[in-house]
């Protein structure tokens, strides 16, 4: 009698744990919750006023495309990343700015850029690429941590 119970506990133990598992998944799977570290990236126009608008495409490492934008001066583009335990979290970025014939593509986050990137308290932590006519600037503010250069198309 008293093994019949036993049995008859432990199986509703599992059936619970296995429903508060599965609820938990799906309320995870349903939010904006990350595993491990976040970022919000923040690509900020630093174009001189009266120039053209500045086009930028970006994509995660897997190819996933987060659509072309266009940022007038002193406009952003801001998106979240979640960072992926087993591969290196990628984003890359194409810019084109016709007032001068510019071009640039290059990683925006990788692991070394996230090290620079400011920690928060609470929420993500913060990274920006500023962009301006000489080129772009990773930081929050000045002096900035990384340089990218522009081309000529």
């Amino acid at each position: 009698m008293y093994k019949l119970n036993r049995n008859k506990n432990n199986s509703q133990t599992i059936i619970l744990f296995s429903l508060i598992t599965t609820f938990n998944l799906l309320i995870i799977k349903s939010s904006s919750f990350c595993f491990f570290s976040e970022y919000e990236m923040r690509i900020v126009s630093n174009l001189s006023p009266g120039t053209r608008s500045l086009k930028l495409q970006c994509y995660k490492g897997d190819g996933t495309d987060l659509g072309l934008h266009t940022l007038h001066p002193n406009e952003e583009y801001k998106f979240r990343i979640c960072t992926n335990f087993f591969t290196e979290t990628r984003y890359y970025c194409d810019f084109h700015w016709r007032e001068y014939r510019l071009t640039a593509d290059f990683y925006v986050f990788d692991p070394f850029l996230s090290t620079l990137c400011e920690d928060q308290v609470f929420g993500p932590s913060k990274c920006q690429w500023t962009v301006e006519y000489p080129g772009f600037y990773f930081g929050m503010e000045w002096p900035y941590h990384v340089k990218a250069p522009w081309s000529h198309y």
